[in-house]
């Protein structure tokens, strides 16, 4: 899936490509690792300050279809930050299948659940009438063409399941399609943001160089080379 097809746009540098180039570079790693760590310190320390709110406050500022709406934001926030968390738990030490057949505790099937989560909300109606709103701020949508960009999406969302569908055991290669795959998922979030690095959400940017990092590390750069000829 490319990034230039998705919008028909060609930018003159792509998100991806900087932060390739950050990615490869010398100290890259523990930097960006040490980023992370403090990002999803202020994730965490958010999500206390809020539930530390008196619990009249809470229900005095929101209708029970604003409570809804928090709190399905609130299980998307979680979702990613505990895929951030996994992406640097993995720096350290990639489990596979030989480690965790038989356990009680599978940690790429709840990866690759996460992912999918991360991947289906394409098909939420929000989502895409966010994504629809950011074209329509580039002068794409009009009311001949809403049909073609929502196709888009449902192209894009298909393509994101059938890397990670294609997985099933954890196998080294197996767990870099998972990471391929959410790459790619934040490259789309990076087209619909038309490559404007300060409008993309920063957890999408890590997402990106931890999985980078990840693939690089454990996928050697000749298979690298062979998959992406296929």
């Amino acid at each position: 899936m490319s990034e230039y097809s998705y919008l028909d746009i060609l930018p003159t540098e792509r998100i991806a490509d900087k932060l390739d180039k950050e990615i490869h570079s010398p100290g890259s790693v523990a930097k960006i690792a040490a980023e992370l760590e403090a990002y999803v310190q202020i994730m965490e320390e958010e999500n206390l300050r809020f539930l530390a709110r008196p619990q009249d406050s809470k229900s005095d500022t929101m209708d029970s279809k604003d409570t809804l709406k928090f709190l399905r934001c609130q299980e998307r926030t979680r979702n990613t930050r505990t895929i951030l968390q996994y992406l640097k738990a993995f720096l350290a030490h990639l489990p596979l299948e030989e480690n965790i057949a038989g356990k009680p505790v599978n940690p790429f099937n709840q990866m690759k659940a996460f992912v999918l989560f991360n991947i289906d909300l394409l098909k939420e109606k929000d989502v895409s009438a966010s994504i629809l709103q950011e074209h329509e701020r580039l002068g794409l949508l009009n009311d001949t063409n809403s049909w073609y960009y929502r196709g888009q999406i449902d192209k894009s969302h298909r393509s994101l399941r059938e890397i990670a569908d294609s997985t099933d055991k954890a196998t080294v290669e197996n767990w870099c399609k998972i990471f391929t795959g959410l790459q790619q998922l934040c490259t789309f979030w990076f087209s619909v943001r038309n490559q404007v690095l300060n409008r993309v959400r920063k957890s999408d940017i890590f997402m990106y160089k931890m999985c980078g990092i990840l693939i690089a590390k454990y996928l050697p750069k000749e298979e690298i080379i062979l998959n992406a000829e296929r």
